[in-house]
């Protein structure tokens, strides 16, 4: 069923008649979608769907998440479609690298400056109004500045949650994610933190270094994990 990902009208009904309920909206899941005239009728009733939403309500947060593994036709088809609706799109090394490759674009991802490079020329390219950035070492948010958003509130819990998982193999404990905090920070992380207040930049970023984790135990899950840590800074 993944492969055809089926939307029922009855979810587009009721969301597009409570719009003023809605703190944040998150898309995912579309990464076993092959055919690409499957992802175009999707993309179809999604567009339109977004856009009785935002007339309703502005403000609320649309989050739309990728994955490294997706047809990269796909992914293209959602990235140029989906992106001007969004305000955050969640992405992770792997993904930036090969979305900016495709175009020639070089990210050479142990050097913020490159990062920071590779996320202007993916936001140009597809008109995105903000990046969450996550890796091991840290998450970083780049682009608009988000209204009643407490996002670095939000890099903080993905990562503690995230890495927790990591840690013990399972979704953590509120005493679990506790005790993930008497890790030390990565080194890389706190690099990249104190390079970025050096840089003269027009977008706001956020960076929340990660804890330093050499062996995990569970790496399955980790960017959803995060992803819903995230989710707790919306109101």
């Amino acid at each position: 069923i993944h492969k055809i990902t089926p939307i029922d009208q009855c979810f587009f009904d009721y969301w597009n008649t409570h719009t003023d309920k809605i703190a944040s909206y998150l898309a995912s899941g579309f990464d076993a979608v092959i055919d690409t005239k499957i992802m175009e009728e999707r993309l179809d009733q999604l567009c339109a769907h977004f856009e009785t939403m935002r007339r309703a309500n502005p403000d609320f947060i649309f989050y739309l998440e990728g994955a490294y593994y997706m047809n990269p036709e796909v992914k293209e088809m959602l990235f140029k479609r989906l992106a001007p609706y969004a305000n955050i799109i969640g992405t992770n090394e792997e993904e930036l690298v090969a979305q900016n490759e495709k175009y020639g674009v070089m990210t050479d991802v142990s050097s913020l400056d490159s990062v920071i490079e590779g996320l202007d020329s993916m936001m140009e390219r597809y008109g995105i109004k903000g990046v969450v950035l996550h890796t091991k070492d840290y998450s970083m948010y780049y682009g608009e500045k988000l209204k009643n958003t407490d996002i670095e509130k939000g890099l903080t819990m993905g990562n503690l949650m995230s890495g927790t998982r990591a840690r013990i193999g399972k979704y953590g404990t509120q005493e679990e994610c506790r005790e993930s905090l008497s890790l030390s920070l990565s080194p890389t992380g706190l690099a990249f933190h104190d390079r970025l207040e050096q840089l003269p930049l027009k977008k706001q970023a956020v960076l929340v270094p990660s804890r330093y984790l050499e062996h995990p135990k569970y790496t399955i899950g980790l960017g959803d994990t995060f992803v819903s840590g995230v989710h707790t800074c919306f109101k």
